[in-house]
Formats: structure tokens, C-alpha cells, sequence
């Protein structure tokens, strides 16, 4: 509010209460439109506006959002002050455009960088260094209070610049001094858009007489400005602000001896601008109009001869764009412009528009010329419509931008996920996105589940949440990996993928309830409508997949972090802490036979502990300390502080419990399945009990805590085992089966 407030005050000091109207009622609308647009979609780019000025905003990010979706590029806005650090999950390009520097604006581009996002500052004026803004002659007459507050905006926006690696412009000499503060600058011209092509074709064909004037058009004050007295010649001015009086002073003598030697000639006057004294003696042949909306621009530009175009040659100006020539020549009226800057560029002088060194003489030959010769201004403005129908408009510059935008995009990979809930899946998903974001790509989770979470941890690094509930998905994905049966569906059914994964960790018909659909969907999962490379963490997965459903799996073996899971020495001569593991609600866990064995262990000798990421204990469980959704940083402790693992999972693609333990030097008593006959080896590095006779469980227990020479073997090799299954070792076969 204090910005608006800020803003508001400054504007009436420099462009009357009009024109600060106009732009605090933009202000609003922007700011309330901005504030939902990305709130619930994921896409290619988000804009984030830093400009109340309509005009700049409609070019620099309108524009660009038509071109973007134009070249299948989908985008957003959001004005800078309704961004938050969550929206950073959103989007894969952050396009900062003439954004000042905030608190949230620097950590929004942190967060982006730590996660491998492309972050980009788009400008279309020298207002991001002192060093061209101190020159401009309008900035050194305005007050103290004012130029502190324009200043800090210039200080500010420079600030935002400095934090990007890329930059987007619309002049090649505004490009080369963005060189001096980025690397990388690309020039992605001002061009009109298709709406403003719809109203300019129908300013044209109201001139043609195709389109009727409505009774209210013909009655308003502007029609009646615009219609024309026989033999009349208009020379439009379209100056946007009170800043361009400096230009107009260079043709002023000119227009002043034109219209004192033809009095057809009449001057119109669109924007702030000073009327001078030496024009008072023409003032009835000359028609100030102020600021209009832009959509009703097109019909007073084309009832113009000529639109004059006069710029200063300074630093400053050879930036601007050649959007007044753009704009008339939509409308087939010759433009006479200055010859320097974008004009320069952009004009083929005598073809498409009249270019005129900056002297009374050469501006009033020009003119003279133009205004005697109406075949010469058929001519040129022919031309000249032709051309910037052809290179100027959104829907012809769309792919080379849409290309550069794809182009600097980081490579971005999605893990879809049903659950945020701790689980082996879902770390094994988290240790391979982990992987996959230290090789430099853009890596992100779409969460099914219903948790409020906007991030994950893994390790030291940090990875963006997608509520996948409540979030559509319109950007593009370069790799898409579904990590369960359920994710399977968005994975081979979203269009905009290049890459489709399933990250295959169990025989998942297992799951659901017989008689359901969701064994059907199980089944058919194994079963792709399309190109699906699968990858699966175990060998009896990649066996099964091949035999029941004839499909190719790629293997990665699955590993730890040794650093994390340390070693600690146990002491078996007090209580024994027996940990049990699993949810007590998912009957492949098996639980209950856990807490079986226990029962029939000596309560004085042992003490039991029980970790559960879903379930609560049931009523006959004896639990001595219970832990419920255990972060998997915090693991490693409660296994060091445990003797013995207890785990009797009946089916798992993957048993991580056992080698976690054994990693941290304890011991492991084990139901034999095909999750983890791939590294456990009884008498070797684990002891495995028959689940026909619960007893043996309960005797391995015993044999454990009794037979030192026993525990020393098994603690040596289990260790052993671990250390081989160190994702240092294995983190190149990721990276392989993603790339």
C-alpha cells in the first residue's frame, strides 16, 4: 500500500491527475488479477511484472505471454508484489520484467537457482543504473522528494537485474549495455499483438467505409476532432508522456513555419504534452486529445497523413523501441521519424517509413514532401503495413522467441508420487531425484496425496512440491517418472512429455483389495498404452516383469548413505532393545507376527520399540516406545540405539530396514522374501526364522544376544554389505537410466 501510495503522489507531480487515475485504476486491476492466475497451475514461464505503466506491461509481458502460447509455450503473470516463495515450485523460467528488488523478490531467485530453474530479468528502457538515468534532462528537473523515490526504483530494478544470469530486451543498443551486467542478452523486439491487429484492421476498414460508424462514435467529441475538412493534412503526435517534450522541440520550429505557411495542416496532439507558445497561434488547427485506451487508438492513428516521430540522439533514446512506427504502420500511415536507434533499425527510409537527421532543414524537406505527395504516403504505407504484418505482430515473431525460451529452459524431470508419507518408494524416489539434481536438471515431485507440503529434503538438498489435487499441469515435462500404479495414468496420458518412467519397487497387484479397481489399474500399469521405459530397484521385479508381462526393465540397485547410517558400538551385557518396523495397517508388513515373537521373549531381558509410518499399534501390541512418521534423517539414531531388527514383511520389493541396520553395526532377524534375499544371507550377515515356526524367530533372538563370536561375524559382514550398496557407488547407474 505505502508503494501505491508512493507511486501515486509521484505521478501527480509529473503527469496531472488524468493520467495517475488511469494508472492507479491499472495498479488495482493488475494487482487483483495477478494475485490468482498462478496460484493453482503449473507452467513453461512465469512473468513477474514490476510496472503499474500499462503501455510497457502490455508489450513486455501481454505480448510476450501471446507469443509464448503461439510457439506451445504456456506461461503466467503475477505482479511482484503478490509473489510468493511457493510459487517458485510453478514454473521452470522466471521472467523478471522491470521488477524493483524486495526481500521475497531476492529469495524467489535463490530458491530458483537451488533448484536448477532458469531465471531471467526482462527491461525495455535504460531505467536499471543511475548512470543513464542521471542524464535524462526530465529526471534532473523533478524535485528532491521525487527523484529520491524514482532513484530508489532505478537502484532497485538494478538490483533484481544484477541477481539473473540472463536478460531480455527489445533494442540491440539496449542489449549492448545489458552486456555489461549479464552474459547472456537476447533481443525480443516490441511487437503488436492480435488484438491490436483486430483493432487497427478495423480502424482500416471504417476508413474503407466496409465498417459503419455506430450514431454514439459519430457523436463523441473524438469523432467529431477526427473528421477531416476538404484538402485537410493531419500530422499526428503521439508523445505517451510529458517526458517527450524534449522531442517534440525538434521539430517545433518546422511544424510552427509548416502550419504558418499551410493552413490545411492541422497538429494532433495524443498524451502529455506542453503545448507551446509559439503553436498558440494556430491552437484552432490544433487538437490535444490526452490519454486514450489504447484499443481506440488505432482509428485516431489512421486518420493521420503523417505520424511525426522526432527522438533526441542520446544513450537513452537509442534504446527505445520503434513502437510508434509499429503502431501507425498497422494503420498504413507513414511515419517520419528520427533517424537513430530503433527507428534507424527497423525503417527503410523512403520504403516503409521517412527517416530525418536531426536538423530543421532535413525535417522540413521530409515533411514538405510527404505532405505534397499523397502517392508517396499510398506508397509507403502500403509498404509499410506489409512488412509489420509480416515481422512485427505476435503470431510471426512467436517461434524464434518460443525457441530461445525452450532453448536457456533447464532440463526438468517429475516425480509423481501418491503420498508425501515416509516410505522405501518415496526415498528411493527422493535419493534418485537427489542424484539427478546434482547433475544440473530442473527436478520436481507432483504430491497425489492431501499433505500441505511445498517441499522435500534429501540429504543436504531440496526439491519443489506440486499439490498434484489441487495444481494443473499445462508446462511442458522433459521426463515424467511414476513411482506407483496410481501415478501411472498422468504419466502415459499428459501430452507434454518427452520422456515416460515407471520406477517400478514391488508387484503392486498385490495391493489393492481383490475385487477392486484398483487391481485392475495395477494390471494394467504393467500394460502401457504407449512408450513407457520401465526401471525397477530389485532383480525378482525385473524377473517378474519380464515373465508375467514380456516388459524390458531397466535394473538400478538400491543403496544408503553410509555417512548417515554411522556405525555405534552395542552393549549386550544390559536390556536388549528389539526394534520392529512397518505399518500395522498394510498386511505385507505382517506386524502382528512381530509382536508374536516378542511376546515369548523374557520381558526383564528385553525392552521392544516400534516405528510405524502409517498404522498405530494395535491393543495387544507391548511396546515399550512407539515413533510414528520418523524423518528419515532421524532414523540412523533409533537404529543405533536399537540391538536387534525384528522384521517380518511377507512380500517388499525392496527391504530396506535389515541393511539399514546392519549399516549402523546392528543385527538383523529376518522373514525370508524376495525383497530382501537379494543382499541377506543367513548364518552370513543376517539370521533368517521360519515362518512356519515362529519359535525359530524367538531362538535366533536368543542366539544373537547369547553367542558373541556369532553377533561379531554377522556385524562384520552386514557392515560389508552396506558399504557395497553405498549410493556413491551407484549414483552414475542413475543418472545413465535417466539421460
Amino acid at each position: 500500500m505505502k508503494e501505491l501510495i508512493d507511486k501515486t503522489m509521484a505521478s501527480l507531480h509529473r503527469e496531472g491527475p488524468v493520467a495517475t487515475v488511469k494508472k492507479v485504476k491499472n495498479y488495482i486491476q493488475d494487482h487483483a488479477r495477478n494475485k490468482t492466475t498462478i496460484e493453482n497451475s503449473f507452467v513453461d514461464v512465469l512473468f513477474i511484472n514490476g510496472c503499474i505503466l500499462p503501455h510497457p506491461m502490455r508489450y513486455r509481458v501481454s505480448h510476450q505471454v501471446e507469443q509464448l502460447l503461439m510457439a506451445n509455450v504456456t506461461s503466467s503473470t503475477v505482479y511482484y508484489e503478490n509473489l510468493s516463495l511457493e510459487m517458485v515450485n510453478l514454473a521452470r523460467v522466471f521472467v523478471f520484467f522491470r521488477c524493483p528488488y524486495t526481500e521475497t523478490v531476492g529469495q524467489f531467485i535463490s530458491q530458483a537457482k537451488k533448484y536448477n530453474k532458469t531465471v531471467i530479468f526482462d527491461i525495455d528502457d535504460l531505467v536499471f543504473d543511475r548512470v543513464y538515468t542521471d542524464n535524462i534532462k526530465y529526471v534532473q528537473q523533478m524535485g528532491e522528494a521525487d527523484r529520491k523515490l524514482y532513484n530508489d526504483g532505478v537502484e532497485r530494478i538494478g538490483q533484481t537485474l544484477k541477481l539473473c544470469d540472463i536478460a531480455i530486451t527489445t533494442t540491440e543498443a539496449l542489449a549492448e549495455e545489458l552486456k555489461k551486467y549479464v552474459e547472456i542478452v537476447y533481443v525480443n523486439r516490441n511487437v503488436a499483438s492480435d488484438e491490436m491487429l483486430m483493432h487497427s484492421d478495423q480502424a482500416l476498414d471504417m476508413l474503407a467505409g466496409k465498417k459503419i460508424a455506430t450514431e454514439r462514435q459519430r457523436s463523441s467529441r473524438l469523432y467529431q476532432y477526427l473528421e477531416k475538412k476538404d484538402g485537410q493534412i493531419s500530422l499526428g503526435y503521439f508523445s505517451g508522456s510529458i517526458t517527450h517534450n524534449d522531442d517534440f522541440a525538434i521539430v517545433l520550429p518546422v511544424i510552427t513555419r509548416i502550419m504558418r505557411e499551410n493552413s490545411k495542416v492541422h497538429l494532433y496532439l495524443v498524451g502529455e504534452l506542453d503545448l507551446p507558445q509559439e503553436l498558440e497561434p494556430f491552437k484552432d488547427r490544433i487538437h490535444a486529445i490526452g490519454f486514450m485506451d489504447w484499443k481506440k487508438l488505432p482509428f485516431v492513428i489512421a486518420q493521420m497523413d503523417l505520424n511525426l516521430a522526432p527522438l533526441e540522439d542520446t544513450v537513452f533514446n537509442r534504446a527505445k523501441s520503434e513502437n510508434k512506427w509499429t503502431e501507425a504502420s498497422l494503420v498504413k500511415v507513414v511515419s517520419i521519424a528520427s533517424d537513430t536507434g530503433a527507428f534507424h533499425t527497423m525503417i527503410q527510409d523512403g520504403e516503409t517509413g521517412i527517416l530525418c537527421q536531426n536538423t530543421q532543414s532535413d525535417w522540413y524537406q521530409k515533411l514538405m514532401m510527404a505532405i505534397n505527395d499523397q502517392k508517396l504516403r499510398k506508397r509507403i504505407g502500403e509498404k509499410a503495413h506489409r512488412y509489420v504484418k509480416e515481422h512485427c505482430i505476435t503470431i510471426e515473431t512467436s517461434y524464434e522467441y518460443g525457441r530461445f525460451i525452450k532453448s536457456v529452459m533447464t532440463p526438468n524431470i517429475m516425480f509423481k508420487i501418491p503420498t508425501a508419507q515416509i516410505g522405501g518408494g518415496n526415498l528411493v524416489a527422493r535419493r534418485h531425484a537427489m542424484v539427478l539434481q546434482e547433475t544440473g536438471m530442473d527436478v520436481s515431485f507432483i504430491n497425489d496425496g492431501g499433505e500441505e507440503i511445498t517441499n522435500f529434503r534429501c540429504e543436504e538438498r531440496e526439491f519443489p512440491v506440486i499439490r498434484g489435487r489441487s495444481t494443473a499441469i499445462f508446462g511442458s515435462i522433459d521426463r515424467a517418472v511414476a513411482t506407483l500404479y496410481t501415478t501411472v495414468d498422468f504419466v502415459q496420458t499428459y501430452p507434454n512429455i518427452k520422456n515416460r518412467f515407471y520406477l517400478v519397487q514391488g508387484m503392486e497387484t498385490i495391493f489393492p483389495a481383490v475385487g477392486t479397481w484398483g487391481r485392475i489399474k495395477a494390471s494394467q500399469s504393467y500394460i502401457p498404452i504407449g512408450p513407457i521405459r520401465f526401471i525397477t530397484v530389485s532383480k525378482w521385479c525385473q524377473q517378474w516383469l519380464g515373465t508375467k508381462y514380456h516388459v524390458k526393465a531397466d535394473y538400478v540397485p538400491n543403496g544408503l548413505d553410509c555417512n548417515l547410517f554411522r556405525q555405534a558400538k552395542r552393549d549386550f551385557t544390559g536390556k536388549i532393545r528389539i526394534l520392529i518396523e512397518g505399518n500395522s495397517e498394510d498386511p505385507n508388513k505382517n506386524t502382528d507376527e512381530s509382536f508374536r515373537i516378542v511376546r515369548e521373549l523374557d520381558k526383564e531381558r528385553y525392552e521392544v520399540w516400534y516405528i510405524s509410518s502409517l498404522g498405530k499399534p494395535k491393543d495387544w501390541y507391548q511396546v515399550d516406545r512407539f515413533f510414528r512418521k520418523v524423518p528419515n534423517e532421524k532414523m540412523p539414531e533409533i537404529y543405533r540405539r536399537c540391538h536387534i531388527l525384528l522384521k517380518s514383511s511377507i512380500s517388499e520389493s525392496f527391504s530396506y530396514p535389515p541393511l539399514e541396520m546392519m549399516a549402523t553395526g546392528g543385527l538383523s532377524v529376518v522373514r525370508k522374501n524376495e525383497g530382501n534375499v537379494e543382499y541377506l544371507e543367513s548364518e552370513e550377515n543376517c539370521l533368517f526364522y521360519d515362518p512356519e515356526h515362529l519359535s525359530t524367530a524367538r531362538i535366533a533372538i536368543e542366539r544373537l544376544v547369547s553367542d558373541e563370536e556369532l553377533r561379531k561375524k554377522l556385524i562384520v559382514n552386514g557392515m560389508k554389505t552396506a558399504k557395497e550398496r553405498d549410493w556413491k557407488g551407484i549414483n552414475e547407474e542413475i543418472r545413465n537410466l535417466y539421460t
